[in-house]
């Protein structure tokens, strides 16, 4: 089954997207999840209290998360360091 050049909600789809992978449905879930908390926590400034609201999940849950998936707890300082000089 393979699905191309989709168009949902404004999101362009490709067959890229869903090559075969060795990857379970959990490693997947995982990897999406990890990527969505890092997107909302730089769209929040790194501010865990408003990351937390706009997910809908409590302080205790998204500190949770961060260490399940991973996450440095000092997303912004890591952010800092790998940005290039004069940015």
């Amino acid at each position: 089954y393979e699905i191309r050049n989709c168009d949902w909600s404004s999101d362009v789809c490709s067959s890229d997207l869903f090559e075969e992978s060795n990857e379970d449905l959990r490693s997947a879930l995982s990897q999406f999840e990890r990527q969505h908390i890092v997107a909302s926590l730089r769209r929040h400034h790194y501010d865990k209290l408003e990351t937390a609201r706009s997910l809908h999940i409590g302080l205790s849950s998204l500190y949770r998360k961060l260490e399940e998936l991973n996450i440095p707890k000092n997303l912004h300082q890591v952010d800092a360091q790998t940005q290039p000089s004069g940015t």
